[in-house]
C-alpha cells in the first residue's frame, strides 16, 4: 500500500501543475482579451484598423530648442538640449476634426503654473510616417501635424465624399 500511497501522491502532484498550468494560461489569455479589449476601445472613431501598424513607429521633430518625441498610441514628450525629458502625454483617445483623425495625448507633466501638458496630433496623408510641424497654441498645450501613408486612404475617400457632395449640389441647384 505504500507503492500506491507514492504512487496517488505523484499523480496528484502532477494533477495540480497541470491544473496551475491551466491557470496560468487562462491569466495570460483574459490579459490579452483585456488588453486587446482596452486597444480596441482606443481606436479611431471610424473603426480604422490601420491605425494599430502606427504604433510600430517612432517619430520626433526639433522645434525651439526641444526635441518632441513621439510613440503613436502610446506616449510624447519633449526633450531639451541637455537630454532631460518630461512627458506630455499619454495616448488618451482619437477624436475627428474638421473630417481629420486627431490623437489625443493627455495628462503629462504639470507646467509651473499652468496645467498639465497636452498634445493633439492631426493625421494626415504622406509619403513618409513624420511629424511635419509642432505649435504651442497656448501655454503648455501643444499641437503637431503627423503625416503617414495610412492616412491617404482617408484623403481619397474624403475626396469622393466632397465630389460626390459637389455632384449633389450641382444637380439641386
Amino acid at each position: 500500500s505504500h507503492h500506491f500511497l507514492q504512487n496517488a501522491k505523484q499523480q496528484l502532484a502532477e494533477l495540480e501543475k497541470t491544473v496551475t498550468s491551466i491557470q496560468a494560461e487562462n491569466d495570460d489569455l483574459s490579459n490579452e482579451v483585456n488588453g486587446i479589449e482596452t486597444f480596441v476601445s482606443r481606436q479611431p472613431l471610424d473603426g480604422e484598423q490601420g491605425w494599430l501598424a502606427l504604433s510600430e513607429e517612432h517619430v520626433s521633430l526639433q522645434y525651439k530648442g526641444y526635441t518632441y518625441d513621439i510613440t503613436p498610441l502610446d506616449r510624447a514628450k519633449q526633450v531639451d538640449q541637455g537630454g532631460r525629458s518630461v512627458s506630455i502625454g499619454t495616448f488618451s483617445s482619437w477624436e475627428n476634426k474638421d473630417g481629420f483623425p486627431v490623437m489625443q495625448f493627455r495628462d503629462g507633466v504639470r507646467c509651473w503654473q499652468g496645467p498639465a501638458r497636452s498634445l493633439d496630433v492631426t493625421i494626415k496623408c504622406g509619403l513618409e510616417t513624420e511629424i511635419v510641424e509642432v505649435e504651442e497654441p497656448s501655454i503648455c498645450t501643444y499641437t503637431a501635424i503627423m503625416k503617414t501613408p495610412l492616412a491617404c486612404s482617408l484623403d481619397v475617400a474624403r475626396a469622393k465624399n466632397e465630389a460626390v457632395q459637389a455632384l449633389l449640389d450641382s444637380q439641386n441647384e
